[in-house]
């Protein structure tokens, strides 16, 4: 038979463990955006490796209709690109990311998403996005700077969620095209 203050002292060590994992599930961090950021290119990992937003294009000569402009710019393959990183690890949360027109919260969405970790990224296609921005326009005939030289502003929006908690974070940013 084993004395029980020995018993005890044995149970003490773990006593302490628990409570120290009652305390850590206790005071969890609630999830939040720590850096957010957008450029034209990303490596494998999702770092932004371009940070410019300002597209050069080969100018169409004649074009029927935007959708000509819109669909030459789709297809040259450049990209609109977002990486947000938060605080706790996404497991069991879901993520959306939007991209957004500011002037009337008109939403679409991205064309690829992943999720690593803390990690958060992917893109839109800069032809997707004129073509969402300008839908009136698809069946026009072009304005005469072909979209050029404008700032087109936008947000790309980001929500996780799990079973109990939710966190929207809206990060702003304007691309702009030129063509030579």
């Amino acid at each position: 038979m084993i004395p029980q203050s020995i018993t005890a002292q044995k149970s003490i060590p773990y006593l302490l463990l628990s409570l120290l994992i009652v305390i850590n599930f206790a005071c969890t961090q609630p999830q939040s955006v720590i850096f957010a950021k957008l450029g034209s290119s990303l490596n494998n990992m999702g770092e932004i490796t371009n940070s410019s937003l300002d597209f050069t294009f080969s100018k169409i000569e004649n074009p029927k209709k935007s959708k000509n402009i819109f669909d030459q710019i789709y297809f040259s393959g450049e990209i609109i690109c977002f990486n947000f990183a938060l605080k706790n690890s996404l497991l069991a949360q879901t993520v959306l990311v939007q991209f957004v027109n500011p002037q009337t919260d008109e939403k679409t969405y991205v064309d690829s998403v992943k999720v690593h970790k803390k990690n958060v990224y992917g893109f839109i296609s800069v032809g997707g996005a004129l073509e969402f921005f300008y839908t009136s326009d698809i069946d026009k005939y072009p304005p005469e700077n072909h979209y050029a030289n404008e700032k087109i502003n936008f947000i790309i929006r980001l929500s996780v969620s799990d079973d109990s908690k939710k966190i929207d974070y809206d990060l702003p940013g304007y691309f702009s095209l030129s063509f030579k």
